[in-house]
């Protein structure tokens, strides 16, 4: 009786945990992305990051400049050749998400077959990290917008989510380090949706 319950419960593990991996198989779905009139993109212009006025980064911390260079690296491995304005995308004082698509058109400094803007709205960094109670963490969230490169058209947008340690995860041992690791996950998270440079989207 005892074996034939071990066997009933080992064949629900499996069952659940082929569930459970089935979910997470299933690739991530933009916010949106209009297919339709998706051009053939080769070149992306960054114009800016705008932050949530309750998340701005400390004056001096270099965060917004760090987090321009993984955007910019994080789209230039997928194919595309990425310009921007003279300190990569320095930090903007109004929601990019606000800004139509013609007023995004003229924020860039050349022209492309895309332009990009990114807005964060949440970002949490520990001032402590020595101590356990509650763990360190650094947690960023943020959001992307494409439009066409001639018409201001919105093409593509989604959201992106970091979080390094926490109760959850590895306590955090260098500020530092691990906030350049938090920022390369959030711009991975961020554009793993965009199309790769020179390809359709995908098909539904």
């Amino acid at each position: 009786m005892h074996l034939r319950a071990g066997i009933g419960a080992f064949f629900v593990t499996v069952i659940l945990v082929g569930a459970m991996s089935g979910c997470s198989a299933a690739p991530k779905l933009p916010v949106f992305l209009d297919a339709t009139a998706w051009p053939k993109a080769h070149s992306v212009v960054l114009v800016g990051i705008s932050y949530d006025p309750a998340y701005r980064p400390h004056p001096q911390s270099g965060l917004e400049r760090q987090l321009a260079m993984w955007l910019r690296r994080k789209l230039q491995a997928k194919g595309f050749l990425v310009t921007g304005p003279p300190g990569s995308c320095l930090l903007l004082r109004h929601d990019l998400r606000a800004v139509a698509g013609t007023d995004l058109l003229a924020m860039a400094s050349a022209s492309a077959d895309l332009v990009v803007a990114v807005h964060v709205d949440f970002l949490f960094s520990s001032d402590m990290y020595g101590e356990v109670f509650p763990p360190p963490e650094f947690e960023i969230a943020a959001e992307a917008r494409a439009v066409d490169g001639k018409t201001g058209q919105e093409l593509w947008r989604d959201r992106g989510h970091a979080l390094q340690g926490g109760a959850s995860a590895v306590l955090l041992a260098t500020p530092d380090y691990d906030r350049l690791l938090g920022l390369a996950r959030l711009a991975d998270s961020l554009f793993e949706t965009l199309p790769d440079a020179d390809m359709p989207p995908p098909a539904p």
